[in-house]
């Protein structure tokens, strides 16, 4: 008999947590044992992009509704609003709850929140820092850790060497996500940005996406003639089969997915040693890592990556060996051994 799985994801606009829904269900969407139902928000992207996908059904609903009488053996909430309509499921029709939590942040203690964790069959975390999170809420059951999956981002040859031709003789050093400085760290970037304008002056800085930061980011970056920015740019794989450098100044991170779709390409990486994010890096052997916020020694290894192309293949060869742990099968896997888990526990 297949297994009747019931995603929810009710976020506004398409992010990374729901490119990873869509990832799983079109993983999942391959096997026979398997039907799914997906409840998302009322004109969602991420409805759009999963129409007409054989074997998935879409409900498009919102957060307190969609309850058609249950009939699934596993409910898997990807987003907050989603545990919430999880809850609210299993408390009407009794199926068992998986919730997915993205963000390294403490969850608060509300009454709620106590309940719908606690009722979790199993809480899943991206990354070693967000299983830790959940492991000291109270009465959470059980957690696992599963992490992102790479999405092999289409990529179109003649764009990408359109973009070296625009930016020929300049070394190419991306950023690449919402342009949201406490999160992202954009700032950290401008700073080696402007630390670098002398001593590199070939490096150019890229930085791709939009955010609530983006017209005070571009003010303060006014002088700084090494500093494009792009906005939003849906042929992302154009630029990442172009840049030499990826640049991953964050703050706050879950994992950082958009550091898996770098090591996908070949691009080194350059991230800050938070979050989930050294679950992905080994700094010296497929990336290089610096602290969170430190300026000068994101801009010295910059300078060291521009300056050693050894050292660049090294790190990129290692991070494609090593993204076999970061696969959408290898996630889908994780995912059904957890709901077959679940079913055979109930």
């Amino acid at each position: 008999m297949a297994l009747r799985i019931a995603h929810a994801n009710f976020a506004r606009g398409y992010r990374g947590g729901e490119r990873q829904t869509e990832i799983l269900i079109r993983e999942l969407s391959k096997r026979e044992d398997v039907e799914q139902t997906l409840f998302t928000r009322h004109g969602s992207e991420l409805a759009q992009r999963l129409s007409g996908m054989k074997g998935l059904r879409i409900v498009e609903t919102t957060r307190l509704g969609g309850h058609l009488g249950g009939g699934f053996d596993v409910l898997q909430a990807h987003e907050a609003k989603a545990a919430h309509w999880a809850y609210l499921e299993h408390l009407l029709h009794g199926e068992p709850y998986v919730i997915t939590r993205r963000v390294p942040e403490e969850i608060r203690h509300s009454f709620l929140n106590l309940r719908v964790y606690r009722g979790a069959a199993c809480t899943v975390g991206l990354s070693s820092v967000i299983c830790e999170e959940l492991r000291s809420f109270p009465g959470v059951r059980e957690v696992r850790r599963i992490p992102s999956s790479c999405y092999h981002l289409a990529h179109d040859d003649a764009s990408a060497a359109a973009i070296r031709e625009k930016y020929q003789g300049r070394f190419l050093v991306a950023q690449i996500g919402a342009l949201v400085d406490r999160h992202k760290g954009q700032r950290v970037l401008l700073k080696a940005a402007e630390i670098l304008r002398e001593r590199c002056p070939d490096m150019l800085f890229l930085f791709l996406g939009s955010g609530a930061d983006e017209a005070v980011l571009r003010e303060e970056s006014r002088g700084l003639d090494n500093v494009i920015w792009l906005g939003f740019q849906k042929n992302v794989g154009d630029y990442l089969a172009a840049v030499d450098v990826m640049a991953y100044p964050s703050r706050i991170e879950g994992l950082g997915s958009a550091i898996l779709d770098a090591m996908d390409f070949g691009v080194p990486v350059i991230a800050a040693r938070v979050g989930g994010i050294p679950d992905i890096i080994r700094s010296g052997s497929n990336g290089i890592l610096f602290e969170s916020g430190d300026a000068a020694a994101l801009a010295d290894g910059l300078e060291r990556l521009r300056n050693d192309a050894a050292l660049r293949e090294s790190l990129s060869g290692q991070a494609r060996s090593d993204l076999s742990s970061f696969s959408p099968e290898r996630m889908a896997d994780s995912y059904m051994a957890l709901y077959q888990d679940i079913c055979g526990a109930g």
